[in-house]
């Protein structure tokens, strides 16, 4: 009997299901919702009395609620990177772009791939990934109040602009806090998030950033897997003997963390002696900057795997030993 799959194309009101059974597609739309997510067992059990592997696209807010319900009623879930889904598509030439196709697609990669099984993270990790989420939005909007009020404006139009911006700020620092209480009350969390910061260039924001975007840092076996699923890893681009174009970041992954250590990566290369001679070897390669950043990015990635698994702090030595 072949692999019975549920692919869900998840949107902001609609969940579109195709369940791949024996070679046969079976479709249905239902909502977002807790009536959809009940409708899901429903059409399940209408046509198998097997349970099947559930496929779905990482969507954050709009797919987490529906990995859940179906987690916490015994289903194996698998949250599946977007640009798998859509480089997968392109491999199978689909042409027809609908939440219908797409369903049928993510089943059809559930059928021939196998990824690692979604876990409902516990309620702490989840507030922290919430609250830092909001933090950074909460950062955009600050700089648009700053970008407002370096242009030339009237007295009166200013003053909104400040006050808007004092209210911004006064909300950004008290998630901050939030989230630090947080981490504190986990003896765990918080014996990370101190060693986080002993690697030079990583302070507190950064950390933060760690914690909510790794969440559990046993999902993870290789520090190679924690810098794929932040998309440091390389994509190369050779071709016989004539093609050999330059490694490129593959941006398969997190993009959030990524941003967020843009620039502790360039205060590491500055602070930490073999991350420095490592820069100098690479130009001295031919190697241009933005790859260089990748290859440091993609270090500070492993010493921070290293650090969250051992529970011990920084130690250049034995990290970068091979820097």
């Amino acid at each position: 009997m072949s692999k019975i799959v549920l692919g869900i194309d998840v949107g902001k009101q609609e969940l579109a299901l195709a369940l791949l059974k024996d070679e046969r597609f079976f479709s249905k739309t239902v909502a977002n919702s807790e009536a959809g997510f009940k409708a899901i067992e429903k059409f399940i059990s209408s046509h198998t009395s097997a349970q099947p592997e559930v496929y779905m696209e990482a969507t954050g807010n709009y797919s987490t609620p529906v990995a859940d319900y179906l987690v916490d009623h015994g289903y194996v879930v698998k949250v599946v990177n977007p640009r798998k889904i859509h480089y997968f598509i392109q491999m199978e030439l689909g042409k027809t772009k609908t939440d219908k196709s797409d369903a049928k697609f993510i089943a059809t990669y559930g059928t021939k791939f196998e990824d690692r099984p979604y876990k409902k993270p516990p309620e702490n990790l989840r507030k922290i990934k919430a609250l830092y989420r909001t933090y950074l939005a909460l950062i955009d909007q600050s700089t648009m109040c700053k970008n407002h009020l370096e242009s030339s404006m009237e007295k009166e139009v200013a003053e909104h602009w400040k006050d808007l911006l004092k209210s911004i700020e006064s909300h950004i620092k008290e998630i901050v806090k939030q989230i630090v209480g947080i981490i504190k009350a986990d003896q765990c969390l918080a014996k990370h998030f101190k060693n986080l910061q002993t690697i030079p260039g990583v302070a507190k924001i950064t950390a933060i950033a760690a914690i909510s975007e790794i969440q559990d840092i046993e999902n993870f076996d290789t520090a190679r897997q924690l810098a794929a699923y932040f998309g440091v890893t390389p994509k190369h681009r050779e071709s016989g003997t004539s093609v050999h174009g330059r490694s490129k970041m593959s941006k398969m992954g997190n993009a959030i963390f990524r941003k967020a250590l843009y620039f502790p990566a360039i205060t590491a290369m500055t602070r930490i002696k073999s991350l420095e001679k490592f820069r100098q070897r690479q130009e001295s390669k031919g190697k241009t900057t933005y790859q260089i950043m990748v290859a440091v990015m993609k270090k500070l990635i492993h010493a921070m795997f290293a650090i969250m698994k051992k529970g011990s702090e920084f130690n250049e030595k034995s990290l970068f030993k091979n820097a």
